[in-house]
């Protein structure tokens, strides 16, 4: 619940304070101490949020004051829904507690800042009453100058001038204050406001081509050196906006309005026409990108800049909603640098469904390094009390900086619980968390004092020992901790057994970065759970055909250009009748043959080479459908699988793509299915428009590798969802483990129970066939053949269309 505001002025002397706080002592304590840092203060006092609401609801307060912890709620949810209001008061957090999570959890409720109980002094709240009216007072211009800056409506004449000095005197409850705009002569051409001359001053000046602006404000003694530089960046506009009418008569009034306010701002302002090539662009964006981009495609300028692939996303998300859209603080790695960015697109012509687009991005970093400060200090994962990430990268690449100048090795392990999602499915999150504080406490018991045991996040572990003396003793220490770190859970009133899959390397000598040696712990570990599970594996290099992400790349792109890319097609079958294929893409190389996607998908889903592929891939299929079609070797209800990964979703060129080639190939879109993961699933609230648009042009959507991922089970019931998939990694060990026998028999029941069409995948041998193939159900595996090429599909499609589809148990590689 968003705490309606009465008023949303704010005066920053003479102010009127609300202290929340139910404890009498510190309601006595906090009062007189705000009494003593502002004599002119008023300070209004509520014991509990109810009485806090209303207190907020009949006057307006220039700062609120409130406890974490309360009789009825957490401070923190106020500090929340007060973050929503536009021009609400600053909010202090005051708390007993010393922890660094209260630190964290307030940066990230949108406090202005935390004030511990222990600490408080007249001189202290002083101080910090002053930093949040500086911090306040810069958002509030901040946003005044933003709103001037895109208002493609106003001009410069005397009222809109006037406007703007109203509108910051009412923002900052100032005395007065004015400003004067002077041109290249010297003379005044527009004033607006009025200062009194005999109160305390600030007086801001800039120039633009010989232009001046000169603003003059007055508020008491108030120190204003803090926010100069947002004061400086408003009459920047102004005089921006001033120099645009100025030209008014010599240039087009629209375009010279874009291009002055748009080259004054240090903002990336550009438009786009209908078909995404840049036809405007800002003196920050040319800087930026170090060329002039106008007659240049957004896509093809995302390829190289980080920035402008997250305007590529931008312009997508407009397209897709026909509407303005926003995205907020995204992190971008540029140039070795993390830095967060906000964006708008905004219909060129001010009409929602105007084809050409105003992209504006700003860098937030400041902004954002301002408020997550506090956060970034905590170094440990709340929930299981180890590392947490940050702290664990630190200490990896210390001990890999160590390599060589210490003995022994260093050995490095990453390891998540098997089935976790399962977990999570069948008892409930709670038990997911017992599971993971189980990992911790035997993590913490099992390494040694010198080693690092850390969450990375989810339930994803790493361990880091150093000064290990040889192999042969990493492997034993490997083995320990994968014995050790399975087994029962208690919780609740019952005991569940949990598992573990690891993955490790040793680092013998300095030669890896600490990315790299992470990139192949985490391949040891995929290799661990591709393996069946509840096991350990060390990295090993002949396991990869190439040595490097930049190798793969170059390899994909080799692909495309040399036309190097095959599909396989292995049956989905139910009962002796094939009711289906999936479309597996396979990449021929001249020295190593057809290589499986295992070595390439990661890569390919992350690069620019996706769409293109992905394209390729739907073509190739329909085509391949329709032919059969049309040479009477298939009916007209098998089916074809594809699998798409969230990034196709979420552009809406690729779900044109889908509907165009289904009605270019005349193949009835009920028998294409596109196979979504639950990732998709997930995420549904943002792909629901390309999820919606497929299932109501016929397509089929089926749930992949069900039961391994982090969907919620709620999101089975979506009615775009017509049939799931069970991973192929329950089927390995479920005939020996009778707990992976339940899950599958359990992920069934549900798929039925829900009324979607069930898959069964990894049947390989002839006695899982029987256990798991309900007539119901349909099976995916080597039990009825391995993936095949055109030729040998279209062999086994007229042979299963005159006779019995029999099963035999096949070899994986056969």
């Amino acid at each position: 619940m968003v705490v309606p505001l009465r008023s949303v002025t704010w005066q920053p002397v003479g102010q009127r304070l609300l202290v929340i706080d139910d404890d009498p002592l510190y309601q006595s304590l906090i009062s007189r101490l705000l009494a003593d840092a502002d004599d002119e203060a008023v300070t209004d006092v509520a014991p509990t949020l109810g009485s806090a609401h209303e207190m907020l609801y009949l006057h307006h307060y220039d700062a609120v004051l409130v406890d974490v912890t309360l009789p009825d709620g957490s401070g923190l949810d106020l500090a929340a829904d007060l973050s929503q209001e536009q021009l609400a008061p600053p909010v202090i957090v005051i708390t007993g507690s010393d922890g660094r999570e209260v630190w964290a959890d307030a940066a990230a409720a949108g406090a202005t800042t935390v004030l511990p109980k222990s600490l408080l002094s007249a001189e202290r709240l002083a101080g910090t009453l002053e930093f949040s009216y500086e911090v306040t007072a810069s958002e509030r211009i901040a946003t005044l100058t933003a709103s001037i800056a895109t208002d493609t409506t106003g001009t410069v004449e005397p009222s809109v001038i006037d406007e703007v000095i109203d509108r910051l005197v009412g923002h900052l409850n100032l005395d007065r204050a004015s400003i004067r705009i002077i041109d290249p002569d010297g003379s005044v051409v527009a004033t607006a406001g009025s200062t009194s001359g005999g109160r305390p001053e600030h007086v801001i000046a800039r120039t633009l081509d010989g232009w001046s602006a000169v603003l003059t404000i007055e508020a008491s003694d108030r120190r204003w050196g803090r926010v100069d530089a947002a004061l400086g960046n408003l009459c920047d506009v102004v005089l921006s906006r001033t120099l645009l009418e100025a030209s008014y008569q010599q240039l087009d009034l629209s375009e010279h309005r874009y291009r002055a306010v748009a080259d004054a701002s240090a903002d990336l302002i550009m438009t786009v026409d209908e078909a995404d090539t840049v036809v405007a662009a800002n003196l920050a964006l040319r800087a930026e990108l170090g060329i002039d981009p106008l007659h240049t495609t957004l896509p093809n300028l995302a390829l190289t800049n980080p920035v402008m692939a997250l305007a590529a996303r931008l312009l997508t998300s407009a397209r897709q909603s026909g509407e303005p859209a926003h995205l907020d603080d995204r992190p971008i790695d540029n140039g070795g640098t993390r830095r967060w960015y906000s964006g708008r697109a905004i219909p060129a012509g001010g009409v929602p469904d105007d084809e050409a687009m105003h992209l504006v991005i700003t860098e937030t970093t400041g902004r954002v390094v301002t408020e997550h400060e506090l956060s970034t200090l905590a170094l440990t994962d709340p929930l299981t009390g180890l590392a947490n990430r940050r702290l664990a990268l630190d200490r990896l690449q210390h001990a890999l900086d160590q390599v060589g100048r210490r003995t022994g090795l260093v050995v490095v392990a990453q390891l998540d619980i098997d089935h976790f999602k399962s977990i999570n499915d069948l008892y409930g999150h709670a038990a997911g968390d017992a599971a993971l504080c189980a990992i911790g406490r035997r993590l913490n018991a099992l390494v040694r004092g010198a080693d690092t045991a850390a969450r990375l996040g989810g339930d994803e572990f790493l361990i880091i020992a150093e000064g290990v003396p040889d192999a042969d003793t990493a492997g034993k220490l490997i083995a320990r901790l994968h014995h050790d770190l399975g087994g029962q859970v208690a919780f609740a009133d019952r005991n569940f057994e949990i598992s573990v899959s690891l993955g490790y390397v040793t680092v013998h000598e300095r030669s890896m970065e600490a990315d790299e040696v992470l990139r192949r712990a985490d391949a040891a570990l995929y290799r661990s759970k591709s393996d069946g599970r509840n096991r350990f594996t060390e990295f090993e290099d002949h396991d990869h055909i190439f040595g490097s992400v930049a190798e793969i790349s170059r390899e994909l792109r080799h692909g495309i250009d040399e036309e190097r890319f095959r599909l396989r097609y292995q049956p989905i079958v139910n009962g002796d009748r094939i009711v289906g294929l999936e479309a597996l893409v396979r990449l021929h190389h001249p020295v190593h043959g057809e290589i499986s996607p295992h070595e390439f998908i990661g890569v390919l889903i992350e690069s620019p080479m996706l769409v293109p592929i992905g394209e390729w891939i739907i073509t190739t299929a329909i085509n391949r459908l329709a032919a059969w079609t049309a040479e009477g070797i298939s009916d007209d209800q098998l089916r074809m699988h594809v699998n798409v990964v969230p990034q196709q979703l979420a552009d809406a060129t690729f779900i044109d793509h889908v509907l165009t080639e289904l009605a270019r190939a005349g193949v009835d879109p009920h028998r294409l299915v596109i196979e979504i993961t639950e990732q998709s699933l997930l995420d549904l609230s943002r792909r629901s428009s390309g999820l919606k648009r497929l299932a109501e042009g016929g397509v089929g959507l089926y749930l992949d590798d069900f039961g391994t991922g982090a969907s919620s089970i709620t999101h089975l019931r979506s009615a775009v969802l017509q049939g799931l998939k069970i991973d192929r990694s329950f089927i390995s060990g479920a005939l020996a483990e009778r707990r992976d026998a339940d899950i599958v028999d359990g992920l069934i029941s549900l798929g039925r129970s829900l009324g979607l069409d069930v898959i069964v995948e990894g049947i390989e041998h002839l006695d899982q066939l029987e256990r798991f193939a309900p007539a119901d159900v349909s099976v995916q595996g080597f039990v009825y053949s391995v993936p095949l090429d055109d030729d040998e599909i279209q062999t086994l499609l007229v042979d299963s269309s005159s006779s019995r589809l029999v099963a035999r148990t096949h070899e994986p590689g056969g």
